[in-house]
C-alpha cells in the first residue's frame, strides 16, 4: 500500500518517509537536505537582538522562582544575542544569510562556543568557559548541549557558574552590537 504524501510537499511529490531518509538519499538526492531546511524561519537582525532581550528578561524574572528553567531561558537569550551580534558584524540580514567567508548565523545551530570564536570576543572580557556536569551521574557534556540537558529536566552542577557565564555573553553582545 502507498503512502499518501505529506499534505506540505504534496506539490513537490515528496512523502513523509523521504523526510526520514539520510542525506544524499530521496528524490532530490545531495540537494534534499538544502530543500527541507529552506523553510526555517531566518529572522532579521534587528527581530532577532529584540528576542534576545525578552528572552533575558524572562529568564530574569523566573531565575529566583526555578533556577534550570530561568538558565533554559537565558542560554537561548545568549545565543540569539550572539548571532544578533555575529550578523551585525558581518553586516548580514538574516540568519539565513552567507556572504563570502562568513556562514550563515543559523549554521551556528546552538554552539555557542563557536560564535565566540567567529566573534573574536577577547578571553579577557568572558571568564573562562564552564564545563557542564549533570549531577544525575557526573557526566561531563559540552556547553552546547546545556540546553538540551535544562529543557529535559536535568540539574547541572555549578548553575551558578554557567548562569554567570551566559549573562556576561549577553553582556558583551549589547555593548557591541
Amino acid at each position: 500500500m502507498a503512502q499518501a504524501p505529506c499534505r506540505r510537499f504534496k506539490s513537490s511529490g515528496l512523502s513523509s518517509r523521504h523526510l526520514l531518509m539520510p542525506k544524499g538519499h530521496g528524490p532530490f538526492g545531495v540537494d534534499f537536505f538544502r530543500f527541507r531546511y529552506r523553510h526555517l524561519i531566518n529572522p532579521p537582525f534587528l527581530a532577532l537582538k529584540r528576542r534576545a532581550e525578552e528572552l533575558h528578561s524572562s529568564a530574569c524574572r523566573e531565575m529566583p522562582v526555578n533556577p534550570e528553567c530561568g538558565g533554559l531561558l537565558l542560554f537561548y537569550a545568549a545565543e540569539c544575542s550572539l548571532k544578533a551580534a555575529y550578523m551585525y558584524k558581518n553586516n548580514l540580514r538574516h540568519t539565513g544569510e552567507q556572504r563570502g567567508q562568513y556562514k550563515a548565523a543559523r549554521s551556528f545551530v546552538h554552539n555557542l562556543k563557536d560564535l565566540v570564536t567567529a566573534l573574536n570576543i577577547p578571553a579577557a572580557s568572558l571568564p573562562k568557559t564552564p564545563e557542564v556536569f549533570l549531577v544525575r551521574n557526573g557526566e561531563r557534556n559540552e556547553i552546547s548541549d546545556l540546553h538540551q540537558a535544562w529543557r529535559y529536566g536535568e540539574k547541572i552542577r555549578e548553575t551558578a557558574t554557567i548562569i554567570q557565564w551566559l549573562t556576561k555573553l549577553i553582556e558583551w553582545c549589547k555593548k557591541n552590537t
